[in-house]
């Protein structure tokens, strides 16, 4: 009896790894993806218009204005009045339910390329993962994050003369670059910047941390943290900046030895930090 029941449950498990195995490779051999790769041309664009369900994004700057994707979704592409429009469809390519098989679990990938030359607007909003911009020269920028499950944004080596952005629960970080009347709110999540100018804009957290790294001197903004801590280190010592320091529930910390009575020079470059459960560190 024992032979046989051991017999028997080897036998089960080999049918069922030969059937596993066969199972995955033909799912994976009809996995529907969908890949784009167009060029388009570039004198015809003066405006970008994002918008994505669970790709990771990717705008760059490059030779030519191009669109590649791959992914699960339909990518509706269109051209007109000189504003490129780019959709990720909310429907599945594969109409699958449940996902059991290992083969799908992989990123969908967007990636848009543009011409140095600056753009006039750009508008991006995607649901659920990352947000990056890379390299680009934008008179008008809108970004938003309104999911709860959204994934963060990363701003590097580009120039913004406005940008507006709204994020529920993903966090927004500048890198090298520079930022001009900036509208920027988070619900619950940082706000990040490093070797970065901040001029003439509000930086809004309810519910997380402000942090701003080797900040240019230049830089002058107002900024708020409900709860959470404001924290600002300068890229070289200031010359002409006035600190307004207001941490309700906290304390204020100037450890920048260049500030006297919280100003250096004439103190035209203007700092307005408010905290209600925070400090304010200025280093």
């Amino acid at each position: 009896m024992k032979r046989l029941f051991l017999g028997g449950l080897t036998l089960f498990i080999t049918c069922f790894l030969l059937g596993s195995v066969t199972w995955f490779g033909f799912e994976k051999q009809n996995e529907k993806l969908n890949s784009v790769n167009k060029v388009l041309d570039s004198k015809d664009i003066k405006n970008l218009d994002v918008l994505t369900e669970n790709c990771k994004v990717l705008i760059k700057a490059g030779d030519k204005t191009s669109v590649r994707y791959k992914g699960k979704r339909n990518l509706d592409i269109s051209n007109h009045d000189k504003t490129l429009k780019v959709k990720e469809t909310e429907k599945l390519e594969n109409h699958y339910g449940l996902n059991y098989n290992p083969f799908r679990n992989f990123e969908d990938n967007l990636i848009i390329t543009l011409p140095e030359e600056k753009l006039n607007e750009l508008h991006v909003s995607s649901k659920y993962n990352t947000i990056t911009v890379k390299q680009l020269n934008v008179n008008d920028a809108d970004f938003s994050k309104k999911h709860k499950n959204g994934g963060k944004v990363f701003v590097n080596e580009s120039k913004f003369e406005k940008l507006r952005y709204k994020g529920l629960n993903s966090a927004i970080t500048f890198k090298n670059s520079e930022i001009n009347n900036a509208n920027i709110k988070t619900e619950n999540a940082r706000i990040n910047s490093e070797n970065t100018l901040i001029q003439a804009s509000v930086l809004l957290v309810n519910n997380g941390s402000i942090n701003l790294s080797n900040t240019e001197i230049d830089s002058n903004f107002k900024a708020s943290a409900k709860k959470g801590d404001i924290n600002i280190s300068y890229k070289e010592a200031p010359k002409n900046t006035l600190l307004k320091l207001y941490p309700f529930h906290g304390d204020e910390k100037v450890n920048n030895k260049h500030f006297v009575n919280q100003k250096i020079g004439n103190g035209d470059n203007i700092l307005e930090l408010y905290t209600t459960d925070g400090d304010i560190v200025i280093d």
